[in-house]
């Protein structure tokens, strides 16, 4: 008895030794208790601010983000997260096809680049290097070439044809057309005009000709051409050329065989009557023998007769001579036809150039000078060997 009172007395004294009763021991654990509790919520919250900071969201006026279900707050968390996993596909999906388009874009920019920038590297299906058109056009410095240009000569009332015998090429382009300005001739008035001739290919390179054309007046018979000789001069130049010529014969053919009949069938003597080229032509043919007129007359009457048209060409200076011949035209133009024979090389004028017959005079004593502005332009183009007998004429030796 005395033993439990000294140890609830000892109770009561140390508890009393520390200042405390019961009634202050009993708020000491209340209020240790209400601590606890408030140290318990704090940590919640703190937990509850870390997720919401971590999900980007934020707590004001101290609220609480969870909700009772699930007992943990996921229930509003996890539709959001999938919202925006959903949106970080879509937008990752867009930059990534642009980034794709972007790409592509980029590729074809510097291949096409390159394809210009070196046209050597385009192939074709052969495996060689096949340019571009403007390729090629640029690397093309080289004019056409116009060829078969002459000047021509026609009588008033004709027509002409400016292409006759004209043909350009060129080292690239095949079909290169040439352009013709006859806008100057007046074909109904006599007179001298020039044409133009143009080609132009594909790279802008072209090149360009001038051509004369000579329009004369229409000629009229004269009295004797009218007359009862100049029929029969016809005649007889008619059964000349039917036993000289045949109809499948050229007309450089013919023109030969005209000329050799003429030079080589008659003889030269020093005097004829020049009152009458008809007369004069009837009476070679009759005695084969007459002067340069006699020549030119009997020329002019076969060469006539076979459809060639000639100008009559008298020469200028007669200090020393007297000398005529004739202009023949064909195809080419106008050349020069002496059938009277001379002494020496080189005297084979038939269808000759003003430059091979003016040598020939230069060497001659002056035998053939005339005032070109008289008579048709001549084809500068060379078509006959004066130094050969017959140049590139055959020569028909006839025996009769």
């Amino acid at each position: 008895m005395s033993e439990n009172r000294r140890r609830d007395g000892g109770s009561s004294s140390n508890r009393r030794g520390s200042g405390y009763s019961h009634t202050s021991s009993k708020g000491y654990f209340d209020n240790k208790i209400s601590s606890e509790t408030e140290r318990r919520e704090q940590r919640r919250n703190s937990r509850v601010r870390t997720h919401t900071s971590a999900g980007g969201r934020s707590t004001q006026g101290g609220g609480t983000p969870r909700n009772n279900q699930g007992g943990n707050g996921d229930g509003n968390r996890k539709p959001q997260m999938k919202r925006r996993n959903n949106d970080w596909r879509i937008n990752g999906a867009i930059i990534g096809a642009v980034a794709v388009i972007a790409v592509v874009i980029l590729v074809l920019i510097i291949s096409n680049f390159f394809k210009k920038s070196d046209p050597e590297d385009a192939y074709d299906g052969s495996g060689s290097a096949a340019k571009s058109e403007e390729a090629v056009n640029s690397d093309d410095k080289e004019s056409p070439v116009i060829t078969g240009v002459t000047n021509k000569t026609i009588t008033v009332g004709d027509t002409i044809s400016y292409l006759s015998g004209v043909t350009v090429t060129d080292n690239v382009d095949a079909d290169v057309e040439i352009e013709v300005d006859a806008s100057q001739v007046v074909l109904g008035t006599p007179g001298e005009y020039t044409v133009i001739y143009k080609a132009t290919d594909k790279a802008g390179n072209y090149m360009q000709v001038e051509a004369t054309v000579t329009v004369l007046e229409k000629q009229t018979l004269s009295e004797e051409e009218n007359s009862e000789n100049y029929a029969n001069l016809k005649y007889l130049a008619g059964l000349i050329l039917k036993r000289i010529l045949t109809d499948d014969m050229s007309d450089m053919e013919k023109l030969g065989r005209i000329y050799d009949w003429v030079r080589f069938e008659c003889d030269y003597v020093d005097s004829s009557d020049k009152s009458s080229w008809v007369n004069a032509a009837i009476s070679m043919i009759d005695t084969r023998k007459g002067d340069c007129f006699s020549y030119y007359a009997v020329a002019k009457a076969l060469l006539e007769n076979a459809g060639f048209e000639t100008v009559d060409v008298e020469k200028s200076n007669i200090e020393h001579s007297r000398h005529y011949w004739s202009l023949v035209k064909i195809e080419d133009g106008w050349y020069h036809y002496d059938t009277t024979p001379r002494h020496g090389d080189g005297d084979y004028f038939c269808m000759v150039t003003d430059a091979q017959l003016e040598g020939y005079s230069a060497e001659h004593g002056d035998s053939h000078i005339w005032d070109k502005s008289l008579y048709p332009a001549v084809n500068d183009k060379v078509i006959t060997d004066m130094g050969a007998e017959d140049g590139n004429i055959p020569v028909y030796k006839l025996n009769y």
